[in-house]
């Protein structure tokens, strides 16, 4: 199979998942000075970085993890820069599509959990509940969420090759590498596939946010608000996970995926942060991912799963980013899309946020997932493991990154 020099196959792991960088320009459709927090503003939608801890998880201590099947699922290989053939460890969620195999498709539990938010002006902002002024008289931000190709198959073709029937992120990765799980390739059955569990879990009494962690803005059907992301993030590792594992079981093994709505975080950069992706060592010792996204009708950020889809993406092959400094690492690119700068993670979002693309599913609903790059793009592969020999899933970019700086692409 070709290109089999540039992206050598490890056994088989299981693994954990973390942040994302990044910066977006454009425009909220809110006024600024609706913000009520005495230092934040709403700003232009965008992701970054969530906090880091000062505990790095290494790479002895993610493959015993692995071997001992308590955190997700994942593969290794060894990409080479076809530019100066220097070698880097990568890291994917899944089985490895490079190995020859009758069973190359992995299901990972990944439950969606609204959090429902109550803010110091008494709104409260429930992923779960209808809200008829945004359009939402009979559903839900959930039931959209667990609509959405996210979650449910749809048909896909990118430029007329056709990757199957399946989840929009898994058609990705299939597009991804596309030079093995082609029909005669070596995995034609790999697949990584979301399971949202049967039911989603969310707390009866709407959480409190603290004055300080908060800021209310109007939107254009309704109010919109941005919270803390140091705050969120804390929430999520230190009370919400602990709790979700003794009620229902949701552990390291598992993906839970909190969805917000209408409610961007907020940062030293202002309130516009869509969704972040995170890992760290729970209290077990074991990589405990999960991922964080807004779902969107108030004009403050991208509609409908644009963001979870980026983060979704982005957590399937940058899994440790922030938690193994060594693993997922490329060569430095940017000045691109969000990414203003250099920047040296897998994040297969970064350089194309904002690009998306239309799928109609059987709810009758047209959704928006977000385009995204190929592993190929930044390790200079030429020709590109992807389907077409393209470098994103859209064909939007066509040749490899350029190194950074000065960054863009061929």
């Amino acid at each position: 199979m070709k290109n089999t020099g540039l992206l050598r196959n490890s056994r088989a792991r299981r693994a954990a998942s973390s942040s994302l960088l990044g910066l977006l320009v454009c425009f909220f459709l809110i006024s600024p000075a609706a913000a009520q927090q005495e230092n934040w503003q709403f700003t232009g939608p965008r992701f970054a970085l969530p906090p880091q801890e000062n505990t790095v998880i290494t790479e002895a201590e993610v493959d015993a993890d692995a071997a001992a099947a308590t955190t997700i699922p994942l593969w290794s290989a060894t990409a080479t820069d076809q530019n100066n053939g220097k070698k880097y460890n990568v890291r994917f969620v899944g089985k490895s599509p490079l190995v020859r195999s009758s069973s190359a498709s992995a299901t990972v539990s990944a439950p969606v959990v609204a959090l429902d938010l109550k803010f110091f002006n008494g709104d409260v902002f429930r992923p779960e509940a209808t809200d008829p002024k945004c359009g939402f008289s009979s559903t839900t931000a959930v039931k959209r969420v667990l609509g959405s190709p996210i979650y449910e198959k749809h048909s896909y073709s990118f430029g007329g090759t056709s990757v199957g029937t399946t989840q929009y992120v898994d058609a990705f990765q299939r597009a991804n590498f596309y030079s093995y799980t082609q029909p005669g390739g070596t995995s034609p059955g790999y697949h990584v596939l979301l399971n949202p569990t049967a039911h989603f879990y969310y707390y009866t009494t709407p959480i409190s946010v603290p004055r300080s962690d908060s800021a209310i803005g109007s939107g254009r059907c309704g109010p919109v608000a941005g919270v803390s992301i140091t705050w969120l993030q804390g929430l999520i590792k230190n009370t919400l996970i602990p709790a979700l594992t003794r009620s229902f079981g949701i552990g390291s093994t598992q993906f839970p995926v909190f969805i917000l709505y209408n409610v961007v975080m907020c940062d030293s950069g202002g309130c516009g942060i869509l969704g972040f992706h995170d890992s760290y060592k729970n209290a077990a010792g074991h990589s405990q991912t999960y991922a964080v996204a807004e779902y969107d009708t108030s004009g403050a950020g991208f509609p409908d799963v644009e963001a979870l889809s980026h983060e979704v993406g982005e957590w399937m092959n940058d899994p440790l980013v922030g938690s193994a400094s060594t693993v997922n690492l490329v060569p430095h690119f940017g000045n691109i899309g969000q990414v203003s700068g250099c920047q040296n993670n897998l994040e297969v979002g970064d350089a194309l946020s904002g690009h998306t693309t239309s799928v109609h599913m059987s709810n009758g609903v047209t959704y928006h997932p977000q385009q995204m790059v190929f592993v190929g793009w930044f390790y200079h592969f030429n020709p590109s493991l992807g389907v077409n020999n393209w470098y994103s899933n859209l064909g939007t970019l066509l040749g490899f990154a350029k190194p950074c700086p000065p960054g863009g692409t061929h």
